[in-house]
């Protein structure tokens, strides 16, 4: 068994390696590595390679008025210029291999000795790449820059990370209409996995296609809208017309009890397994709702998956865990090492 993305990414910053992620748009780089970080008490230093030129890198010459010429550094520089005896921010280097290649010749003194117009750096650093074939510009990265680097291959979550993340706000309070969204679409992802991202094959990336990240738009964009709404059109905005019709098809067939029946005892879960998935997922979502007795909420909510079967209900169990992760319920100490992913 490999070594799951996230465990390399976190043990690159722990030793203190530079690391890139190479992985297609919308799969949750940017937001893997800010939400590590403050896991971490660290802060994140954001540069854009693409947007970048070399004095961004490396300073602007500037004369002192006695004929010498100084660098003055820029203005990020000074941000990491100093330790203050904390944990070390990350200085995030996104769309790297879109930087010009006199770009990246000024960052190999960054990312290999930590220094930057002259300036020490107190820093870890972490990169972020697209494929050429997907990258916006190019994506080409230069040897002298890919070989001081430590290598990962990102993928995003997986379905089931996804809605279970999206559910329970990604260890945050989400809006309820976004949550509830988020376990309809979810619990389909998760049995049609290859929805979650779906790159257009004709190479044209420019519209709406499916990714981790134009589902979760979708969710968002739903809840906005106050009204009854066509189902497949806002889709189609954020996901493109094929995947829109699919999902639509598969939620308007969805046959699910209020889930504030089962949360109150006036139903129960369903029997059968895919409206199993579907029903604990928005059950779940219902629970970790910012409400005054959420708390009770979300206890009664983990009492209704301890009486299903472990494997019908862990993504429910995991969006409950992500949306109220200091909450230990003897269900989830039963659950254990499935609960957390180990192995999976």
């Amino acid at each position: 068994m490999g070594v799951r993305q996230d465990s390399m990414l976190e043990a690159s910053i722990d030793a203190d390696l530079p690391v890139i992620l190479w992985g297609p748009p919308g799969t949750g780089k940017t937001a893997t590595v800010r939400s590590l970080a403050k896991s971490q008490g660290r802060e994140v230093i954001t540069l854009i390679g693409s947007q970048c030129d070399p004095t961004d890198i490396g300073g602007l010459p500037v004369p002192d008025g006695t004929g010498r010429v100084s660098i003055a550094p820029p203005a990020w520089v000074g941000d990491l210029s100093t330790s203050n005896g904390g944990r070390e921010p990350i200085l995030f280097l996104d769309e790297i291999s879109c930087a010009p290649p006199a770009v990246q010749a000024a960052l190999l003194r960054v990312i290999h000795e930590r220094i930057a117009a002259g300036v020490e750096l107190h820093c870890r650093i972490v990169c972020a790449a697209n494929r050429a074939d997907t990258a916006a510009d190019g994506g080409i990265l230069g040897p002298a820059v890919g070989n001081r680097l430590v290598h990962v291959d990102w993928t995003g979550p997986t379905a089931a990370e996804w809605a279970s993340g999206e559910v329970g706000g990604w260890g945050g309070v989400t809006s309820p209409f976004v949550s509830r969204w988020a376990a309809r679409i979810g619990s389909v992802l998760v049995r049609h996995s290859s929805l979650l991202l779906c790159p257009p094959k004709n190479g044209d990336m420019s519209g709406a296609w499916p990714s981790p990240r134009s589902w979760s738009a979708s969710c968002r964009l739903l809840a906005a809208f106050k009204t009854d709404v066509n189902l497949e059109s806002v889709l189609s905005a954020c996901v493109g017309h094929a995947a829109a019709s699919e999902m639509s098809a598969m939620l308007e067939a969805q046959d699910l009890p209020d889930p504030e029946s089962i949360l109150s005892g006036r139903a129960k879960l369903p029997s059968r397994g895919d409206q199993v998935l579907a029903a604990s997922l928005s059950l779940a979502a219902a629970a970790c709702e910012d409400r005054p007795d959420r708390a009770d909420r979300i206890n009664r909510a983990w009492d209704v998956l301890g009486g299903a079967r472990p494997d019908t209900i862990i993504t429910a169990a995991r969006a409950l865990r992500s949306g109220a992760p200091l909450v230990v319920h003897p269900v989830a100490v039963a659950l254990g090492e499935r609960l957390i992913g180990v192995g999976v």
